[in-house]
C-alpha cells in the first residue's frame, strides 16, 4: 500500500514513514510529480486537518475528533501502534472499497456476456451465476443458486468431480464439451472453459465455469454437412442412373422371358432357361439395391444424424459403397485402380458409416477435379487401404496438378478453394477434415505441384462387430408365426411365398387390423410391420406392443423404404424401435425367424 505523510515537521513525517516502512508500507513524498496511477496503486494518506489536502484515496486526519473531507482521523499524540493501527485499519478499508468496486464492474461485465458463467464451490455446488445462464436455463438466480452441476449437466458424474477439480486447481484451466440442460427438459451441447480461482481461504476457492451453447454452430455444421453431400449428389445422378439402367434392363428381360415361358400354350417350359433367367433377375435387383441403399445412405439428413453414435464398421465396406457411387462419374474422364486389401484379417473402425462414406466420395471426386484436361487413360486415381499399427490408412492418390504450399496450408479452410465457379462448393476437405477429426483421426496430405496428391485418411483401428451375419443356418420350425403388416398386397404376398412353407402368416394391410389381432393375445415369433402406411403408421404398432404387449419387442421390426414424416421420425429417433430397411434380403429374414425359438402357444407338435 502507498502512503503519503503530510505533518507540521519533517521530522514528524519522518518518524511516522519510518513506521511506516518498517510495517511494509510504501511512503511517498507529499507531492504529486510522478505518482503511479491510482488504479495500479491506491494512495493512503495521513495528513493534519488544516494542512494543503494531498491527492489520496483515503485521507486519515491528525485530530482528536473527525473531520469533514476526511474519511477517518488518528487522535494525537503520535505512538507507534496507534499509528500503524489507523493506517493498517485505513488500507484494509481502502482494499474492501477497491474489491467492491472492482466486484461490481465484474458483475456488470459478467451480466452483460453472451456466454453463460457459473462459479462452483468444492462440492460441484453452484454459488453464483451471470443472467445469460439464468435467461438460457430458465431458472432465476436464486433457484440455480445451491443448485448441483448434475442439475443442470445431465451426463456429469459426481464421482468424477474431485479428480476434476483437482485437475484444475493444479493447471489453472481446462476446455472440454458437454451438455447442458434448460428447466424444460431441452437438452443442448455445450463448449465449457473452467478456471480455478483461489480465495483467501481454501473454503473461498472456486473453479469459475464459462459455458457456450453451440446448439447454432452444430445446425451450422450439420446444414454444412448436407450442402455438400446435395452437392456430391447431383455430381453423381447421371451416372447412377445409367448404373441403375444396366441391371433394371436385364431384370426386366429375365422377367419378360418367365412370363412368356410360363405362359406359353404348347411343350413344357425351360426348366433349365427359367433358372438361370430367375438368377439373372435375382441378381439385377440385388444390384439395383445395392446402388439405392448406398444413395440413400449418403444422402441421409435425418435428425441426430450429425450426433449419431459410432459403430465398429467394416473399411472395405465403406469404399465398396464410395466407388460404386463415384465409379461412373469417374470412369468418364480417368482410370480407377483399387489396390488389393492387406494380408491378414479384415480392418475396422469405430465410424458412422454414412458420414464416413461421404468422406471418401469427396476425396475421390476432388481426386477427379484436380485432373488437367488430357486424355482418360493418363489419368489415374488409385484407392489402398492400410494397416499402419494401431491404425488403419486409407489413401486416395492421384497423378493430377498437385497442391502448392501455400494453397495446402489453407486447404481444409470452409469455403476456400481454387476451383472455377460452378465446380466446388469449398466444402468438400472441410468436412472431410471435420468428420475425420470427430472420430478421433487425421488426413496427412502429401503433394506437389505438377506430380499429383495423395490424401491420407488415419483412423483408430476396432475389434470386429460382434453382430453375427445374417445368413440361413438350417430349416426354420413349422409351426412358428409370422405377423406381416403392409399396404402393399404385393409386398405381402412376397411375404407369404417367403415364409409361407415354414411358419403360419397372419398378414395385414393396416395399423388397425394388425392392433386387432394384438389384442386378442395371439403370440407370434416375428412382427415386420411397414412404417408408412395410410392412416395409423407403424409406430402406433410398436407404441402398442410397448405398453400392451412387451413380450413381443424382441420380435418386432418396423420395415421401411424412407422416412418422410418428421413425426415419425422424432418417434424412431426417441423410441429406437428396430429398422429394416426395403428390399430385406430373404435369408436375412429366415435367419431373423429361425433365430427366434417358437412361442409355447404353438411350439406344441400337432
Amino acid at each position: 500500500m502507498r502512503l503519503r505523510v503530510v505533518l507540521s515537521t519533517e521530522s514528524e513525517n519522518a518518524v511516522v514513514a519510518a513506521w511506516a516502512r518498517a510495517a511494509g508500507f510504501d511512503v511517498i513524498g507529499p507531492a504529486a510529480d510522478g505518482d503511479a496511477p491510482r488504479i495500479e496503486a491506491p494512495i493512503l494518506s495521513l495528513s493534519l486537518p488544516n494542512a494543503p489536502r494531498p491527492e489520496a484515496d483515503f485521507r486519515i486526519a491528525l485530530s482528536p475528533v473527525p473531520v469533514a473531507g476526511f474519511d477517518d482521523h488518528l487522535p494525537p499524540p503520535l505512538t507507534e501502534t496507534a499509528t500503524l493501527h489507523r493506517l493498517a485499519l485505513g488500507a484494509r478499508l481502502l482494499r474492501a472499497e477497491r474489491d467492491a468496486a472492482r466486484h461490481s464492474a465484474l458483475r456488470v461485465a459478467l451480466d452483460l456476456s453472451c456466454e453463460m458463467v457459473f462459479r462452483v464451490d468444492v462440492t460441484g455446488r453452484i454459488r453464483d451465476v451471470n443472467t445469460a445462464a439464468c435467461k438460457r436455463l430458465g431458472y432465476d438466480r436464486e433457484r440455480l443458486l445451491g443448485m448441483s452441476i448434475r442439475d443442470v449437466s445431465p451426463n456429469h458424474d459426481p464421482s468424477r468431480w474431485p479428480a476434476r477439480w483437482e485437475q484444475v486447481s493444479r493447471e489453472g484451466s481446462m476446455c472440454m464439451q458437454s451438455f447442458q440442460r434448460t428447466a424444460a427438459g431441452e437438452v443442448f451441447p455445450v463448449e465449457v472453459t473452467l478456471a480455478f480461482v483461489g480465495g483467501a481461504a481454501r473454503a473461498d476457492d472456486a473453479i469459475v465455469s464459462f459455458v457456450r451453447d453451440l446448439s447454432e454452430k452444430k445446425r451450422s455444421e450439420a446444414s454444412l454437412l448436407l450442402a455438400d453431400r446435395l452437392h456430391a449428389l447431383g455430381l453423381m445422378a447421371a451416372a447412377t442412373a445409367h448404373e441403375m439402367n444396366t441391371p433394371l434392363a436385364f431384370l426386366t428381360g429375365s422377367l419378360g422371358y418367365i412370363e412368356a415361358e410360363l405362359t406359353r400354350e404348347s411343350g413344357e417350359p425351360d426348366r433349365t432357361g427359367l433358372l438361370t433367367a430367375v438368377g439373372d433377375a435375382v441378381d439385377g435387383a440385388r444390384r439395383v439395391n445395392r446402388i439405392v441403399r448406398g444413395l440413400r445412405s449418403f444422402a441421409r439428413s435425418e435428425s441426430g444424424e450429425t450426433d449419431a453414435t459410432p459403430e465398429a464398421i467394416r473399411v472395405q465396406e465403406v469404399l465398396d459403397t464410395a466407388t460404386r457411387l463415384t465409379g461412373r462419374f469417374i470412369d468418364a474422364s480417368a482410370v480407377l485402380t483399387t489396390a488389393p486389401p492387406p494380408p491378414g484379417p479384415e480392418l475396422w473402425v469405430h465410424a458412422d458409416a454414412p458420414r464416413l462414406v461421404q468422406v471418401f466420395v469427396n476425396l475421390l471426386v476432388n481426386a477427379l477435379q484436380a485432373m488437367p484436361p488430357r486424355p482418360r487413360p493418363s489419368n489415374r486415381i488409385e484407392l489402398r487401404l492400410e494397416r499402419r499399427g494401431e491404425q488403419v490408412a486409407i489413401c486416395v492418390a492421384d497423378n493430377g496438378e498437385g497442391i502448392s504450399p501455400a494453397v495446402r496450408a489453407r486447404i481444409f479452410d470452409p469455403f476456400f478453394t481454387t476451383k472455377p465457379a460452378g465446380i466446388g462448393t469449398g466444402l468438400g476437405l472441410s468436412v472431410c477434415h471435420g468428420i475425420v477429426s470427430g472420430l478421433g483421426g487425421r488426413i496427412e496430405v502429401d503433394s506437389e505441384p505438377g506430380r499429383g496428391t495423395c490424401f491420407t485418411v488415419l483412423l483408430p483401428a476396432a475389434p470386429p462387430s460382434p453382430r453375427a451375419t445374417l445368413t440361413p443356418g438350417g430349416v426354420p420350425i413349422l409351426r412358428r408365426r409370422v405377423l406381416v403388416v403392409d399396404d402393399e398386397v404385393q409386398q405381402l404376398r412376397a411375404f407369404q411365398r417367403l415364409f409361407g412353407r415354414v411358419a403360419l402368416i397372419t398378414a395385414c394391410t393396416t395399423a388397425e387390423e394388425a392392433l386387432e389381432h394384438l389384442r386378442t393375445g395371439a403370440a407370434f415369433d416375428l412382427v415386420l410391420c411397414d412404417v408408412n402406411m395410410p392412416g395409423r403408421p407403424g409406430t402406433d404398432v410398436h407404441a402398442y406392443i410397448v405398453a400392451e404387449r412387451p413380450e413381443l419387442l424382441e420380435a418386432f421390426y418396423l420395415t421401411s423404404g424412407g422416412i418422410f414424416s418428421p413425426t415419425i421420425q422424432r418417434y424412431v429417433d426417441r423410441h429406437g424401435p428396430r429398422m429394416l430397411d426395403k428390399p430385406v434380403d430373404s435369408a436375412a429374414l429366415l435367419a431373423l425367424l429361425e433365430a427366434r425359438a417358437p412361442s409355447v402357444e404353438h411350439a406344441r407338435a400337432p
